[in-house]
């Protein structure tokens, strides 16, 4: 498992793809504060928070469907060399892969949060001036859970590779789950009376703010649900289906 985990951190580290969307989630952050700062001399830009500038990079789904796309990417590439089908025959679980490519996700989009927090800040203190930090500790529990959150998501994406085996099919899905999942909750609610838009990492993705604490545990719990599903399906998927 662990050579297999730094095969793929190799892997992932050599991908152009991966330092190409750090750079386009870095220019967000960036583009973020020049636009901030350029209403200098208002009392929001004066005394503007860290925090308020992540919660506006993060409030809608761009970010959370750049990082899918990114995952999808770098699974099916290994699908479509034959990289994974080399490793399947020298494995004892295929399930092992699923796991370890998983990992490897949580650990570049651990790099990425990093790299965007940094850019985020340097380029507020540039463009706007002056940033605050008041509540570090409030900073750290906002940015573990969309963290966590995202994590959820791309166990979404990793489920959709397993199972299409394919770039295109895999991101298609998680467009469609990212803009369409309201229509179908709401669809769910009427006709059946089943409200399920609360426990939806997809739906708590945007309703998270810093502010919103008092959610954040049924947040967690409901994620670790499905991600447990997305999981077990994949690696269910990897066991069952022949990789060609």
């Amino acid at each position: 498992m662990l050579s297999l985990l730094k095969a793929d951190l190799y892997r992932l580290f050599k991908t152009k793809s991966y330092y190409i969307v750090g750079i386009i989630l870095g220019l967000i952050g960036v583009l973020l504060s020049y636009l901030v700062g350029s209403f200098e001399g208002s009392d929001a830009v004066t005394n503007i928070e860290l925090t308020e500038l992540l919660y506006q990079i993060f409030m809608n789904s761009i970010v959370v469907m750049i990082i899918g796309i990114e995952a999808s990417t770098f699974i099916c590439l290994d699908f479509s060399s034959g990289y994974i089908k080399n490793i399947a025959s020298s494995v004892k679980r295929k399930s092992i892969i699923t796991i370890s490519k998983f990992i490897t996700l949580m650990i570049g989009i651990l790099l990425y949060f990093i790299f965007m927090v940094l850019t985020t800040y340097v380029s507020g203190r540039i463009f706007i001036g002056t940033i605050a930090i008041s509540n570090v500790s409030g900073l750290v529990k906002y940015l573990g859970m969309v963290y966590f959150l995202t994590i959820v998501i791309v166990g979404f994406v990793v489920l959709a590779t397993s199972l299409f085996r394919s770039n295109t099919g895999s991101i298609v899905s998680l467009v469609l789950v990212i803009f369409l999942a309201a229509l179908g909750y709401m669809a769910i609610n009427r006709f059946f009376g089943i409200d399920l838009s609360s426990i939806s990492p997809i739906n708590n993705y945007g309703l998270l703010t810093p502010d919103n604490t008092d959610t954040w545990v049924k947040m967690i719990l409901s994620g670790l649900g499905f991600l447990g599903v997305y999981l077990v399906g994949s690696s269910v998927l990897m066991e069952v289906k022949d990789i060609v």
